[in-house]
């Protein structure tokens, strides 16, 4: 028998490890000889371990902030993720502030608010943790990128990820919202499809996995700093890797989003919805002259829409102004008629651009009134319909 010198267990002659301190006898002849390095090794791993994973939380807060600080958007001298927004994060930031890879941020003007935002040397590492983590997700995200209709990664690509509208076009909100496109260019109105919003919310999905695009609130300078919804905020090296590895292989639809005819109705969708946009409530008569120099087919659809809105009684027509009754039957109709030929072609695996004329029912309830859109009179008269059809008959 021999006894461990360490917690002075006896043991048998032949034991080499002591079974209560794990501690090694360096001789079995010796019954007080023992290298306690296992316990040690053990507690240098662990001490080993638990620095790789700060610095990997570290990591990640880095990222967090060098991202989120343009969850605003409108100028580096705005630049800066709410103290809120980083709540999951506090233990590291703290660390990272005493590195200077991140800096506290107060906007003078929003006393109410506080933030941080990265310094030069933050914002240079935080560039290359991101870097990464695109090169070793690149066939991922490639291949989501790529599974996904070319007019729509167009769209994506071109107007959502480089708008200055954070609180619509970014949105993290479910919700259908009333969008008018100020540009001529931008058709930010898709969103409120909720078909374009999900497929939106998806690419995000995995963006945000991959760690390289996060959720953050906006905010704005009113009531001296009001915290705003949530929005997606990219990387800005999200957009060079789309340039490097969609581009190239021609996996971008390239020219104008649509072609004149669905632009037509794009420009018309909003001359409708700038009653409710507006906050009136009705189209004045301005508004009318404009829908009254419409013509061709476009014309006749949309005499057709506003016969389908007087029989489900969502307008009153008056010859100088109509009146919307129902703002939500009255978007639900122009959604469909005008909006939803460009979310068709949006959508499609296509590039072409054919019109398809969506159904104006609004509802199974209302199917009773779409045999009577032959003209209603009041209709007729404010498109100038009846004298049209007294001067082709020779009626005075």
């Amino acid at each position: 028998m021999k006894e461990c010198s360490k917690c002075h267990r006896k043991v048998g002659d032949t034991v080499k490890f002591c079974p209560n301190c794990g501690s090694e006898f360096l001789s079995t002849k010796s019954d007080t000889a023992i290298v306690p390095t296992a316990p040690k090794a053990v507690k240098k791993l662990g001490e080993a371990s638990k620095e790789l994973t700060a610095a990997t939380q570290d990591d990640d807060a880095l990222a967090f902030v060098y991202i989120a600080q343009y969850s605003r958007n409108d100028g580096p001298e705005r630049a800066g993720v709410l103290v809120e927004d980083c709540k999951p994060y506090f233990k590291e930031i703290f660390r990272l502030l005493d590195q200077g890879s991140v800096q506290e941020k107060i906007w003078p003007n929003l006393p109410k608010l506080r933030g941080y935002i990265t310094s030069t040397e933050g914002s240079h590492r935080a560039a290359l943790i991101i870097q990464q983590r695109l090169d070793e997700n690149k066939d991922t995200l490639v291949n989501m990128l790529d599974s996904l209709p070319p007019r729509f990664l167009q769209f994506f690509r071109e107007e959502v990820m480089k708008s200055d509208d954070s609180s619509h076009a970014r949105s993290t909100n479910t919700g259908v919202f009333i969008f008018t496109d100020e540009e001529p260019d931008a058709h930010l109105c898709l969103l409120s499809n909720q078909q374009v919003k999900k497929l939106l919310d998806n690419v995000m999905k995995v963006l945000i996995q991959q760690g390289v695009a996060v959720t953050a609130h906006t905010y704005a300078s009113s009531h001296q700093g009001r915290v705003d919804e949530l929005v997606y905020t990219f990387a800005p090296e999200v957009d060079t890797f789309l340039d490097r590895c969609l581009m190239p292989a021609g996996k971008f639809a390239v020219g104008p989003l649509f072609d004149k005819n669905l632009e037509a109705r794009h420009r018309l969708y909003h001359q409708l919805n700038y009653g409710i946009a507006s906050g009136k409530n009705y189209l004045d008569k301005a508004a009318l002259d404009q829908l009254r120099m419409i013509q061709g087919t476009l014309r006749a659809d949309l005499i057709r829409v506003f016969n389908n809105l007087y029989y489900l009684k969502a307008v009153t027509i008056d010859p100088s102004r109509v009146f919307i009754n129902n703002p939500g039957v009255f978007q639900k109709v122009i959604h469909q008629a005008f909006l939803l030929p460009l979310v068709d072609s949006l959508l499609s695996r296509f590039t072409d651009n054919n019109i398809k004329i969506a159904s104006l029912s609004v509802s199974d309830d209302d199917s009773a009134n779409l045999t009577k859109l032959i003209g209603a009179p009041q209709v007729d008269l404010l498109f100038g319909e009846n004298e049209g059809r007294m001067s082709s008959t020779g009626e005075n």
